[in-house]
C-alpha cells in the first residue's frame, strides 16, 4: 500500500524532488544496511560493486534509495538461497 502511495503522490505531483551531488557509493551502502536483514533472511549475500567508489551523482536522495530499495528486496526475495546480489 506504501508504494501505491507513493505512485499516486508521484502521478499527482505532490512530491518535490531536491536534486543535489550525492555519493553514489553512500546511498547503495545506506540501502545494504537496510535491506540487511531481510538478505539475512532468505540467506542471500548483498554485494556493492567496488567500482562504485569514486562515482557521484545528482539525484533526489530519498527517492533513489527507496526505488533502490524496492530492487534490492525483489532481488532478495527472489534469488536461491545462498546466492549473492551484486548491485554494480
Amino acid at each position: 500500500i506504501k508504494d501505491l502511495l507513493s505512485i499516486f503522490k508521484y502521478k499527482k505531483q505532490v512530491i518535490n524532488l531536491n536534486f543535489q551531488v550525492h555519493k553514489l557509493v553512500e546511498l547503495v551502502n545506506e540501502c545494504c544496511l537496510d535491506m540487511q536483514a531481510a538478505a539475512r533472511a532468505h540467506n542471500v549475500m548483498l554485494r556493492p560493486d567496488l567500482r562504485l567508489q569514486d562515482a557521484t551523482v545528482k539525484i533526489d536522495a530519498p527517492s533513489f534509495k527507496r526505488l533502490l530499495c524496492n530492487l534490492l528486496d525483489n532481488a532478495i526475495k527472489f534469488s536461491p538461497e545462498g546466492e549473492t546480489v551484486d548491485i554494480v
